[in-house]
């Protein structure tokens, strides 16, 4: 199974994107945005494979998927919870990505967005965690790149003797 989350608007405070599974359109994506901060001082994680895992969020007090991401600053290094969950504004998207239905009239803003993430979660993220490990391909900036993305992928999702990596999510910008 393949997601690919599409971004396709960046703006000032955040960016929309369209999130499919296998080719079939499902809802969009709203999160920081990509390559800037906002006001917030947020902005969206930088182009990579990252492993996707359930978690349990105490904000929203129910399992989420998370990406960890290790930032280095100097000689630290820092991981940063990314969380894929319900909201509605750019004010909900500190660190994470949001699933709901873009609107051309409203900049920042998804809406049936836990109708939207509950779909996701039922369908497509609960039954994967079950017996394969899922990635996420985060930060895509055109479609050229994707063959260096699509051997990164391969790379990363060959099994190890424990486990089966045929899930991953594409997160791309064009």
């Amino acid at each position: 199974m393949q997601a690919l989350n599409k971004r396709i608007n960046n703006q000032t405070e955040c960016c929309i994107g369209d999130f499919s599974v296998n080719g079939f359109p499902l809802c969009n994506v709203l999160e920081p945005p990509y390559g800037y901060k906002n006001d917030r001082g947020k902005q969206a994680i930088e182009p990579d494979v990252y492993d996707l895992v359930p978690y349990f969020s105490p904000k929203f007090g129910c399992v989420v998927p998370l990406m960890t991401v290790n930032e280095t600053t100097g000689e630290d290094e820092t991981a940063h919870r990314y969380e894929i969950h319900y909201g509605n504004s750019s004010a909900d998207t500190d660190d994470c990505s949001v699933l709901g239905i873009a609107h051309d009239n409203i900049e920042d803003w998804v809406s049936n967005s836990r109708a939207n993430w509950q779909n996701f979660m039922e369908r497509f993220f609960l039954p994967a965690t079950r017996n394969q490990c899922i990635k996420i391909l985060n930060g895509v900036e055109n479609l050229s790149d994707m063959a260096k993305w699509e051997l990164k992928i391969l790379h990363n999702l060959a099994p190890s003797v424990d486990e089966k990596c045929t899930y991953e999510i594409v997160n791309s910008f064009s």
